[in-house]
């Protein structure tokens, strides 16, 4: 018995509901990540976080309108006064590191998604002219199919596949 083709069997609707999940899932970490470092650089709510900090400093400002002329009273407003700016510059500091990671990651995941687009659209070709040829493109197609994941895991895309064997990405609508 000899085998005569390879039939390619898959689902398109588990892998388009697979990819929109990954795509999801993606954005949510991502978000939870900077929302995360976000509220521990401002420790809140907690008794060293800027809104302690914030009131302590206004207490500060009561106990010395209730003494004006008391100089404990202004020495301790100035201390809190520069407490609550060398906090406030430790979270300006952070939220500027983390921006710089942000961005630092967001610009490796350019940096793969235009890499696998460009892969995608090699492999298109391939495609196409396997099916003009009346060759068997299984291979290329589980191919294609893992990259469209990849840029779905990335960027929220999604395929659109053709008559012709070929996929375009779409993300966001585009």
């Amino acid at each position: 018995a000899k085998t005569a083709a390879v039939a390619r069997v898959r689902d398109s609707f588990i892998e388009a509901t697979r990819a929109a999940a990954g795509s999801r899932q993606a954005a949510l970490d991502a978000q939870h990540a900077t929302l995360t470092g976000a509220q521990l650089l401002l420790a809140e709510p907690g008794v060293n976080g800027l809104q302690a900090g914030l009131d302590g400093f206004y207490a500060s400002w009561h106990e010395l309108s209730l003494n004006p002329g008391n100089a404990a009273a202004g020495s301790v407003v100035i201390q809190k006064g520069v407490a609550v700016t060398d906090q406030l510059h430790a979270v300006g500091n952070g939220i500027s590191a983390q921006w710089s990671t942000t961005y630092d990651r967001l610009t490796q995941v350019v940096d793969q998604a235009n890499q696998a687009a460009g892969d995608l659209a090699s492999l298109n070709a391939k495609i196409a002219e396997g099916v003009v040829a009346d060759r068997p493109v299984n291979e290329l197609l589980d191919r294609r199919d893992t990259l469209v994941r990849t840029l779905a895991d990335l960027v929220g895309g999604y395929a659109v596949p053709a008559q012709d064997g070929q996929a375009s990405v779409a993300i966001n609508g585009i």
